[in-house]
């Protein structure tokens, strides 16, 4: 339910494993070039990725997903319009 024939980047997963948050730039509806999925394992199954909405994803590339250790805070890069650096860190509660 998570890989696929098209491009999954990196990922990451919650302290306790039942949280995956990774990259899908192709092949899964999206806002942008690449977006933020979220899949969770209930059982010893992953649930079919949802993408995480205009809250976390643009119209531009969202990438490089990082949860804290806590569960509550998630760190990601993107390049859309209005940041500093071309490519800055995001924050999503």
């Amino acid at each position: 339910k998570i890989n696929s024939p098209y491009n999954e980047g990196t990922c990451t997963i919650s302290a306790d494993g039942r949280l995956l948050i990774f990259t899908s730039c192709q092949g899964r509806r999206g806002f942008g070039s690449c977006d933020l999925f979220e899949s969770r394992k209930v059982g010893e199954q992953w649930t079919v990725p949802v993408n995480m909405g205009p809250s976390v994803n643009s119209a531009a590339w969202e990438s490089q997903p990082s949860l804290s250790a806590d569960g509550r805070i998630l760190y990601f890069v993107s390049d859309r319009r209005g940041g500093i650096g071309g490519r800055d860190i995001y924050m999503a509660y």
